[in-house]
């Protein structure tokens, strides 16, 4: 195995639920997962979120507690319990309304980000169901060109299908390692559209200055209601993409050097372990369902 390149204090976070826990927490695909990005991660977070009964979130929770005992993760939570109200509001986010609107899509991220509180500098989150094509050493890279651009609070990393052509047309300005984009106020009108944070794959710091602050309110989120279905509404994207306009930050996309790190994505449907058992022994793999729709992760 590669040598793995110890770094500052970043912790991965992935998330399972009914559709894709079998997958996610199998030992050898979180393994494999984990080893792609060659980081010696401070804390390895499992967020557990939305089962469609107490006796399956069980089963998902003794998978996920597998893993802790093999040392691939090394704790888990359950967004819908963990979310508190209390901790909510150091969101900003007024709990009863929270949980009125479509939480699901949301929750395990703030969950994993209050959870890293004083745990961790960066929250590296990662879909289950995205893979890098390749291996690769990216996050020291990562960090220095956030460290070089203080207005820019995050990244994303760059999916197959969007770095030839949605990165660098709707960036607003960028530089050797990164295509940025701004808040709506100080985008040009004409100008690219910009995007906003992927929750396929993204870099954050778990504290910034002024810390995190999200919204419900329909004024700051109905401009980018367009951007997503209508099930997936409000999404943790949505909030994030509307406290960059509320609180003026930028976002960014990290550029591949060397052909890396670029994610493939597709949505796992039951039914994917066989398939990855083959990949296992073949090594070929296809996740098969259907693919993202194009606005995912990229608005």
């Amino acid at each position: 195995m590669a040598e793995v390149v110890h770094g500052p204090s970043v912790a991965f976070v992935t998330s399972a639920w009914e559709r894709d826990w079998r997958v996610v927490l199998w030992p050898g695909h979180f393994s494999m997962v984990l080893r792609s990005h060659r980081h010696e991660f401070a804390i390895r977070l499992v967020v557990l979120n939305n089962f469609d009964s107490p006796t399956s979130q069980q089963r998902a929770e003794r998978a996920a507690r597998v893993l802790v005992d093999m040392g691939l993760a090394t704790d888990v939570i359950h967004a819908p319990t963990y979310l508190t109200g209390a901790r909510l509001e150091q969101f900003g986010l007024d709990q009863q309304h929270f949980w009125q609107m479509n939480p699901f899509f949301s929750s395990a991220h703030l969950a994993a980000l209050h959870y890293l509180t004083g745990k961790a500098d960066y929250m590296f989150y990662f879909s289950g169901d995205v893979w890098l094509e390749r291996a690769t050493c990216w996050l020291p890279r990562a960090i220095q060109a956030l460290n070089a651009v203080p207005e820019v609070r995050g990244l994303n990393l760059c999916r197959n299908i969007y770095r030839d052509g949605f990165y660098p047309s709707n960036c607003h300005a960028e530089t050797d390692d990164l295509w940025i984009s701004r808040p709506r106020q100080l985008a040009l009108e004409n100008g690219p559209k910009g995007f906003g944070l992927s929750d396929l794959a993204y870099l954050i710091p778990v504290q910034p200055e002024g810390g995190w602050r999200f919204s419900l309110a329909s004024e700051n989120l109905e401009k980018w209601m367009s951007r997503w279905p209508v099930y997936a509404r409000p999404c943790f994207e949505m909030l994030y993409r509307a406290a960059m306009d509320q609180h003026n930050f930028g976002h960014a996309a990290l550029k591949p050097v060397g052909g890396g790190p670029v994610i493939k994505h597709k949505n796992f449907p039951r039914g994917q372990l066989l398939k990855l058992l083959l990949y296992r022994w073949l090594g070929f793999y296809d996740a098969g369902g259907k693919y993202a729709t194009r606005f995912d992760g990229e608005t």
